[in-house]
């Protein structure tokens, strides 16, 4: 191996290549982290209507880490996502050095075995609400039938202008209006 030029020359080759490559990552690396691409400013594309401002500030200062290149989008989706009323979260970048949070909020159709809330897709969410809204009591999982069967029968009530005010589908699958 030692007398074969051609070989150590091939070898001397990608050692040199993958030396040359480390050096691009690291410099690269470098350059990312620099002060200059730090985020400027995270832009909300609506205001919220329910979520509280103060809340939306604190998880900017609290959970927004890195700069531009390297702050992490699952991570801030995700420390958005548990804010009471947030339905969900679209996180990304837009130059120059600002980050865009799309919020889409739960939309309140009902009061859920007194604990918590259903949202218009049928969905459970812990928030609070001073509105009158009407009571649906039943097992969790059951959540969407529940919203599906009040839209329903919503429907053949608009005629006799009469509105739901309690919904009960039981364990056994029966309704009570």
């Amino acid at each position: 191996m030692w007398d074969n030029a051609h070989l150590l020359r091939g070898i001397a080759n990608v050692l040199f290549g993958f030396s040359v490559l480390l050096m691009v990552y690291g410099l690269l690396r470098y350059v990312a982290q620099l002060p200059a691409f730090s985020l400027q400013a995270v832009v909300l594309t609506a205001a919220p209507q329910r979520v509280d401002v103060d809340q939306l500030q604190e998880v900017v200062r609290e959970q927004v880490r890195g700069n531009f290149f390297t702050v992490d989008l699952a991570a801030t989706r995700a420390a958005f996502q548990q804010l009471p009323w947030v339905r969900s979260v679209s996180v990304r970048r837009r130059f120059p050095w600002q980050l865009e949070v799309v919020i889409e909020e739960h939309v309140a159709l009902a009061r859920w075995n007194k604990t918590a809330l259903v949202n218009t897709h049928g969905e459970l969410f812990e928030a609070q609400s001073d509105e009158t809204l009407p009571e649906f009591s039943g097992e969790s999982e059951n959540s969407l039938v529940v919203a599906r069967m009040y839209g329903e029968l919503e429907q053949e009530l608009l005629p006799m202008q009469r509105h739901i005010a309690q919904l009960d589908l039981s364990p056994r699958l029966t309704w009570q209006v």
